[in-house]
């Protein structure tokens, strides 16, 4: 069985946040995730205002929601 990940984004955080000492860290992430056998699909989501890198990624997404509630799983589990 395959487990699927989600990296969530926070409001009000940036490129320049998710980046450290030049590692765009959710690609230093999801390459770490990556080489594990049970990996499924990494998903993003990231709030309606975020303009970074990752809104180019496969599995990314702009939740409706703040955060952690239904709307975000509804959402989640009808795009997999």
């Amino acid at each position: 069985m395959k487990a699927d990940i989600l990296i969530h984004i926070a409001r009000a955080v940036s490129d320049k946040d998710l980046t450290f000492n030049s590692v765009f860290l959710p690609e230093s992430i999801a390459a770490s995730i990556g080489v594990l056998d049970n990996t499924g699909t990494i998903y993003y989501s990231a709030p309606p205002d975020y303009r970074g890198r990752l809104s180019e990624v496969p599995g990314f997404f702009f939740r409706d929601g703040e955060g952690d509630d239904a709307r975000l799983w509804k959402d989640l589990f009808n795009r997999t």
